[in-house]
C-alpha cells in the first residue's frame, strides 16, 4: 500500500526549559531498521538516551522502529543532536510500504541515514 503524505510518521519533541539554558526533552523518533544503530549512537553521544525501541506492525517493508528517548541537558546541545532526525522526519513520506519487499529510493549521507533523492 502506499501512504500517502497527508497520513505520515510521527515524530514527536518536547522541550521544556529547567533553567541556566537547560532543557528536559522527551519524545520518538521513527526509523527504519538500518538506521537504529547509527541513531542510538548519534543521540547517546549527543547526551540522549535512548529509552524504547519498539515496532508496532508485523509485516512493514520497510521495517519501521519507533525510538523513544530523554534528555536534560544544555538546550541548544540537545537541539543540535536532534536536527539531523527532525529534518529527515520526512524520509518516508509517500514511500511505498507493503507485505513484501520494496526499496525507498534514497541516499546515505555521511551520517549514515537515509535521505529522499
Amino acid at each position: 500500500m502506499t501512504v500517502p503524505g497527508s497520513v505520515g510518521f510521527a515524530t514527536a519533541i518536547n522541550f521544556q526549559p529547567t533553567g541556566n539554558g537547560r532543557a528536559a526533552i522527551t519524545g520518538d523518533l521513527v526509523v527504519i531498521a538500518s538506521e537504529v544503530n547509527p541513531v542510538i549512537r548519534a543521540l547517546q553521544a549527543g547526551g540522549i538516551v535512548v529509552t524504547a525501541l519498539h515496532s508496532d506492525m508485523l509485516d512493514d517493508q520497510p521495517r519501521l522502529f519507533f525510538m523513544h528517548f530523554w534528555a536534560n541537558d544544555d538546550a541548544l546541545k540537545l537541539a543540535r543532536t536532534l536536527r539531523p532526525y527532525i529534518a529527515g522526519s520526512g524520509r518516508l513520506l509517500g514511500a511505498r510500504i507493503s507485505s513484501r519487499r520494496s526499496g525507498v529510493p534514497s541516499t546515505r549521507s555521511s551520517d549514515g541515514m537515509r535521505r529522499p533523492l
